[in-house]
């Protein structure tokens, strides 16, 4: 980190680029109070440009954001007027060889990190108004926004003061956990180990390797040394400094999570007895209760298609092949990534990805027939013709990081989920539970609704194919059938809306363009249906409530067909005996109502209702 900048940039997208590739420093953006715009905070820092480039597209005023501690080197002493009397005493001098950033509200002083010492955060424990910004922090990069600078380069930062060091020692901070003697078979046999593994593995799995050197060595140099020795016959290398600020962001300390030999060697023989697990959790706190006025200002749901399509973590599309399922999916894309009303529901303008990881010349064609039918023009949304594999942790973390390096999400398809998950056994909960989970950590990651298009089973009645549990996952699910040319698409789950609702349609083919034979080539586009076909709508039963209404409807005298829904139902109130208690007949009567209209076989406009 021996660059700086000489030249101010013009814009946030630029100054964060030069950061992170003039001064090494990983960034991220952050909003205007200073909190994260992307999950995992300070730990999502990156100096890739594309994910940078995404990042501030996205969010073009955003803050810039910039780790402390190990990952950067970094120490900053955070000094806002209250803490004015600790830079006139006895040891404001000591601030003064550091780097100083004027804030919105005082002063960051800057340093190098010592090599053999952890300072941690603090508040206030230097001073009152005086905060510590170490390891687990980040500051915000203010010069960005044109503040003062005063002092040396980034790469010419000078370490704390003795002094000063004197003080966070006492204060804030930590030394290093002493070498552990702990289970030294298990740190030979994992170093004998790594001659079989390729150093140019995952990054996930080179990291879990260094994790376990340093647990299984209590941090020690002969750790460090056996992962390096190994790390350096790989072509990813990028030297001892890198390793060593890997190396200094890992910790056995109890509550941060740790990685053992056991978690290593476990699919290489290795028996539990010989190895325990000693893999913990993340130290985030769970199970904090909040206060119920609180809670009930937890954002409210919210739609992309109102009343089908919420967002949410996850939705689920299914139905036979040959239903017409992803040309259903194309046309709701279509209409979220245009900002136009879906079979009269109002959705929200978002932006679309979609996944093929199975017939792309088909979506070609499907793109097309679409172009054909408004003037030219495509939808906007963005395909990615590749398949993942939902199994596995890396495929959907670099999924997440392209979408957020290409501008974002607020909708992902996955088409389909079996051709995104092969060698996954769909009746398996383990399998199918990773699979979700990893579904789960995609919208976390890009905040975007996963819909995935799935098959229906052997036996069409019992639902989507494969483990029941992904249909208890599901904030929402939506079933495609079809007889003939008719097709209906109904929501049979909405985790916190009300399902029922169906929507009728067809395919209608489009030409496209002509072969080398001199033939036309089709595609479909979705045509919605305003009722049901003939023979889809059933009728409800003599004696229902259902029926009762439906009959009352049908006889009552009227020239245009309109029935006043309280007409109707006082029409129809009497045929029941009242009930003991509480008389909740009309309830029962309206709510009969509401599903005839969702049966097709009324409509309701207002306080009105006549027979389809």
């Amino acid at each position: 980190m021996n660059a700086e900048l000489h030249k101010s940039p013009s814009t946030a997208l630029e100054h964060a680029l030069r950061l992170a590739q003039e001064c090494g420093l990983p960034v991220f953006p952050c909003r205007a109070d200073k909190s994260p715009f992307v999950p995992g905070g300070f730990k999502a820092a990156s100096t890739d440009e594309a994910l940078i480039r995404g990042w501030w597209t996205r969010w073009s005023d955003a803050l810039i954001g910039v780790p402390t501690g190990a990952t950067t080197g970094l120490i900053a002493i955070d000094v806002d007027p209250a803490g004015i009397e600790f830079v006139l005493g006895e040891h404001g001098g000591l601030l003064g060889t550091g780097r100083r950033h004027s804030t919105r509200r005082g002063w960051h002083h800057l340093f190098r990190a010592p090599d053999h010492l952890e300072i941690r955060c603090s508040t206030g424990k230097l001073a009152a108004g005086v905060d510590v910004r170490g390891e687990g922090g980040y500051i915000i990069w203010w010069p960005a926004l044109g503040l003062d600078v005063i002092g040396p380069a980034i790469g010419e930062l000078a370490p704390v003061p003795a002094a000063l060091l004197r003080l966070l020692e006492t204060r804030s901070s930590r030394s290093a956990p002493p070498p552990s003697t702990a289970n030294a078979v298990a740190l030979r046999r994992l170093a004998d180990e790594l001659d079989k593994r390729d150093p140019d593995c995952s990054y996930d799995e080179w990291c879990r390797i260094g994790m376990a050197l340093h647990h299984e060595s209590g941090g020690s140099e002969d750790g460090f040394r056996t992962w390096h020795k190994w790390s350096a016959k790989g072509t990813k290398y990028k030297g001892e400094f890198d390793l060593r600020r890997h190396w200094k962001s890992f910790s056995s300390e109890p509550g941060k999570k740790v990685v053992s030999a056991s978690n290593i060697l476990r699919d290489y023989a290795a028996t539990a007895d010989e190895f325990p697990n000693e893999e913990s959790g993340s130290n985030k706190p769970r199970f904090v209760p909040v206060p119920d006025h609180q809670f009930v200002e937890r954002q409210p749901l919210t739609w992309l298609i109102k009343g089908v399509v919420p967002k949410a973590e996850l939705v689920v599309l299914y139905g036979p092949s040959g239903s017409g399922k992803s040309f259903l999916v194309f046309d709701m894309i279509a209409a979220i990534a245009t900002g136009v009303p879906w079979q009269g529901r109002i959705t929200t303008k978002g932006r679309t990805v979609v996944v093929l990881a199975e017939g792309a010349s088909g979506f070609r064609n499907r793109l097309l027939a679409y172009a054909t039918m408004h003037s030219g023009s495509f939808p906007g949304m963005r395909i990615i013709a590749e398949a993942p594999n939902l199994l596995h942790e890396h495929d959907y973390a670099l999924l997440a990081q392209q979408i957020e390096a290409s501008g974002g999400a607020d909708v992902v398809v996955i088409d389909t989920l079996a051709a995104s998950s092969p060698g996954a056994d769909e009746n398996a909960a383990k399998d199918m539970g990773k699979i979700i989970e990893h579904c789960k950590e995609l919208h976390k990651a890009t905040g975007a609704t996963v819909v995935l298009i799935h098959h229906s089973g052997k036996d069409e009645s019992k639902g989507a194919r494969g483990w029941s549990g992904l249909r208890a996952a599901a904030d929402a699910e939506i079933e495609v059938s079809n007889k003939g040319d008719h097709r209906t698409a109904t929501v049979t789950k909405l985790k916190d809306g009300e399902d029922g609702a169906k929507f009728f349609f067809k395919l209608m083919p489009v030409e496209i363009g002509i072969d080398s034979d001199g033939d036309p080539v089709k595609s479909c586009v979705v045509e919605p249906l305003p009722v049901a076909p003939i023979g889809q709508r059933k009728e409800p039963p003599p004696g229902t409530t259902e029926r009762a209404m439906l009959d009352a409807i049908r006889d009552f005298p009227s020239i245009d067909g309109w029935v006043s829904i309280p007409t109707a139902i006082e029409t129809v109130v009497t045929q029941f005996p009242r009930p003991g208690r509480r008389d909740t007949r009309k309830q029962h009567l309206m709510r009969a109502l509401r599903a005839l209209a969702a049966k097709s076989l009324i409509c309701i406009e207002g306080e009105r209702c006549r027979v389809r």
